[in-house]
Parts: structure tokens; sequence; C-alpha cells
């Protein structure tokens, strides 16, 4: 099936997900993982605990810079915790 819609190019578009705070986020339908069952929970689910618990000991305000190296749903889900 996949095979089939990237021949006929329906893999170039994205589409709007649900993310772990309700919000959504526009995801590329050629990412690898995007058929994965429940792709957005188990993305990098213990780094980004372990990163958000991390910033929230922080006695000041953090912030945080997005290089660019996926798709931008780390630092997405980072935020939503």
């Amino acid at each position: 099936m996949l095979s089939l819609a990237e021949r006929y190019g329906l893999t170039k578009g994205a589409a709007w997900f649900s993310l772990r705070d309700g919000s959504k986020d526009l995801i590329p339908l050629n990412w690898p993982q995007i058929y994965l069952p429940n792709r957005v929970e188990i993305y990098e689910a213990d780094a980004i605990a372990t990163f958000a618990r991390e910033i929230d000991s922080f006695a000041s305000p953090a912030a945080l810079v997005d290089c660019g190296s996926d798709i931008g749903l780390f630092s997405r889900l980072v935020l939503s915790l």
C-alpha cells in the first residue's frame, strides 16, 4: 500500500496529527515513522520526558532552540510537557 501511495506521489504532502496536549502538528507523510501505531506517543518518549524534567528543574526560564535535525516533533512534544 505504501509503495502504491509513493508511486502516485501521495506521500509528498502533510497531514495534521494530534499531540499529547491536544494541539496539532503538521507532519510530512514521507516521515519514516508516520505509519507506526502511536507514532506521536512513542516518539523519543523517554528522552522527551527527561529533557522536560530537566527544564522544569531550572531556576529561571529556559529557551529551547530547534536546530532542524528532523521535523520539529521533539521540540513540540517537550513544549507540550
